[in-house]
């Protein structure tokens, strides 16, 4: 991926895992990232983000059901967070967890 990459970050409901996601993309120069909750974002809207959207980095393997049809092959199938266990996308254990993560694909 390189900087111009259009990258999706999605969880549960929006507010710490790909919040963080995003965060620790933006520290590596990376400004094309939204962060989303597959819960909270309406089908349309999914869709028309998955579109838009070059990669799609979930927070854990079963939030590929949020993933409108026809976007599932973009979705990174390395890069995984697991259980939100932080409730605030500021966490330094998350963000650790993260840059991890993003170690193994960037």
């Amino acid at each position: 991926m390189d900087k111009f990459t259009k990258i999706l970050c999605v969880c549960r409901n929006g507010y710490s895992r790909s919040v963080g996601t995003r965060m620790c993309l933006n520290k590596r120069g990376y400004r094309n990232v939204i962060a989303i909750g597959g819960e909270s974002t309406t089908i349309l809207t999914m869709g028309m983000l998955c579109n838009w959207a070059d990669v799609i980095l979930l927070a854990k393997p079963t939030h590929e059901k949020f993933i409108t049809f026809g976007n599932r092959d973009k979705v990174n199938k390395e890069f995984t967070i697991g259980e939100d266990v932080w409730f605030n996308p500021y966490n330094k254990k998350l963000h650790k967890i993260v840059d991890k993560e993003l170690d193994k694909i960037l």
